[in-house]
């Protein structure tokens, strides 16, 4: 029985194309997670300031609010892979710049800032067409295996930039830490110019009718109504919204949590991004072994509901071993919830429209955190992290319930609008 629950995820990963991405851009999530950890943690120690991680989490998150939509609807132009290289090309760059600034000494939270700009910046760019591109290299019926597997490896890496992060970031000025996402992203870009993509032939009929429409803007507003006038994908994104501004952006701000409240240095900071870590492998891997369309709203909706009751309980544990528990519910309980929303989406989006409506998704995963950590590391900075994590932990709850009475409509939505909505692509 285990045996046929795993075949979804041994059919995806037989995908010779879908196998060659997913190695690369396994390694270099490693690097990103390394990279990112350092990056906080040096603002920490560089200001002691939750706000400054807000504003951190802001510089890097905010361009996808502005440009996701946009750029997915050039995603649905563009080549895909080749827009990927670009992007990671571009990152390569910003990575030897923060390695250089570390290694030299001239790092400060203003360089911090910047880097962060332009990783966000690029980071817009290149999103949309990773997340759409997966759905090219796999058949549909293995598509909620390889999103659960491409989330699982995302979060795998979570678990293990920490752990190689920590002893890096205890070596002197942490230098040896900012050195190793532009190793592995130069092994990624290698695996993408090697990548030959299987085109369907209706996502390459759907990219030629792309081309042809007046222009960006119009595409953005177009896949804008789509997502509104649908009748599940709306209200995902809605749900989405309420699971961003409470256990989401927890991460954003963990410095101040895990330091500024528990004291707990270095090594506590990178046991407390690796316990989310490690309930996010966890989520992804049952997700990837069991993940099928039927009830993923319902996971969804219920993920939500875990992760505020998780992010509550983190801001009031009594000891660090507590919170570091119950951090890995909040890990697993995201990862759910993001996981079951973008397969959800993946599947019903047209091809043609596929780029702007994960670009959406990014607007709300990616932006919405971010205003969150900024809520809350602003407000701790004056009362303490704990009542500004219990306040998003309610608003994320109260999300949760409502989606809760209207899930028989979502599911129907969801049900009735799928093959309309491939018509119109």
């Amino acid at each position: 029985m285990a045996r046929n629950r795993l075949k979804p995820l041994f059919r995806a990963l037989a995908a010779p194309a879908y196998r060659q991405y997913t190695i690369g851009n396994a390694t270099s999530l490693i690097g990103m997670w390394v990279q990112r950890l350092a990056i906080g943690w040096m603002a920490w120690k560089l200001t002691g300031s939750g706000a400054w991680l807000g504003v951190l989490a802001m510089c890097e998150l905010l361009p996808t609010v502005i440009l996701s939509p946009a750029v997915g609807a050039l995603a649905d132009r563009l080549d895909r892979r080749r827009l990927i290289i670009a992007t990671q090309s571009l990152m390569l760059v910003q990575s030897l710049t923060a390695f250089t600034l570390v290694a030299t000494g001239l790092i400060t939270i203003g360089w911090l800032v910047a880097l962060g700009l332009v990783l966000g910046v690029v980071t817009a760019f290149g999103q949309p067409a990773r997340l759409a591109l997966v759905p090219e290299l796999v058949p549909r019926d293995d598509l909620p295996a390889a999103v659960a597997l491409n989330a699982s490896l995302f979060n795998l890496a979570r678990f293990l930039g920490p752990a190689i992060a920590a002893p890096l970031l205890a070596l002197e000025d942490g230098t040896s830490a900012f050195a190793a996402y532009p190793l592995t992203l130069i092994l990624f870009l290698v695996q993408l110019i090697r990548l030959r993509v299987p085109v369907a032939e209706d996502a390459g009929s759907g990219r030629a009718r792309a081309a042809t429409r007046p222009g960006l803007i119009a595409d953005f507003r177009d896949g804008l109504a789509f997502a509104l006038r649908h009748g599940g994908i709306g209200p995902l994104l809605a749900l989405l919204c309420f699971a961003s501004l409470g256990a989401r952006a927890l991460p954003e701000i963990l410095p101040a949590l895990a330091d500024g409240h528990f004291g707990a240095g270095a090594g506590g900071y990178a046991a407390f991004t690796a316990a989310i870590g490690i309930g996010a492998l966890a989520a992804g891997l049952w997700m990837a072994i069991g993940a099928g369309e039927r009830r993923l709203v319902q996971v969804a909706v219920v993920a939500t509901a875990l992760g505020a009751a998780g992010t509550a309980l983190s801001a009031l544990a009594p000891t660090e071993p507590v919170a570091i528990a119950l951090l890995t519910l909040v890990g697993f309980a995201i990862t759910s919830n993001g996981i079951s929303i973008q397969t959800l989406l993946q599947l019903h989006a047209p091809p043609d429209r596929r780029g702007r409506v994960i670009g959406l998704y990014l607007v709300v995963m990616r932006g919405v955190p971010a205003l969150g950590a900024l809520a809350i590391g602003s407000a701790a900075d004056l009362v303490g992290i704990t009542l500004p994590l219990l306040a998003a932990a309610l608003i994320a709850a109260a999300g949760a319930a409502y989606a809760w009475t209207r899930l028989p409509r979502i599911e129907a939505g969801l049900a009735g609008s799928a093959a309309s909505g491939r018509s119109e692509g």
